[in-house]
């Protein structure tokens, strides 16, 4: 039996936040992705570890799939109450922002150049030259 404690489960639950909150298809600004990131590590940190859900009665709910390796048959799942608390946080402190009551609190966050601007670029005539005798091209 494997200890819960050298288990990935937990990094894969967190990564799929991530992903949900910045998939990987779509190209962010610096700034965007770490707004993206903070976001999905709220989200993460309130639901990570969430009870399961109740109805009205007072009773555990569950969940009824049809997975495709069970061929047919049914399992039972657990469902899962998601809450949303630091939404409110987040507008009331846009709000503060918005209305300048917080600026001075707020850390400056450095924004690094682009990788691209590290390197010089060519001439476009000298680059085309440079291709052509690699390849002898008249």
């Amino acid at each position: 039996m494997l200890s819960h404690l050298y288990q990935t489960s937990v990094l894969e639950a967190h990564h799929a936040v991530i992903n949900h909150f910045a998939p990987k298809l779509m190209s962010f600004s610096c700034m965007a992705m770490m707004c993206r990131l903070l976001l999905a590590a709220l989200h993460y940190n309130e639901n990570g570890f969430r009870d399961q859900a109740i109805t009205e009665d007072g009773r555990a709910q569950y969940t009824v799939v049809y997975p495709k390796s069970k061929r047919g048959l049914h399992t039972t799942r657990k469902v899962m109450a998601l809450t949303f608390s630091y939404v409110a946080e987040l507008i009331d402190m846009v709000s503060a922002l918005v209305n300048g009551r917080i600026l001075d609190e707020l850390p400056i966050l450095k924004i690094p150049p682009p990788l691209c601007s590290a390197y010089e670029r060519p001439n476009k005539e000298d680059a085309i030259e440079q291709h052509k005798s690699r390849f002898n091209e008249p």
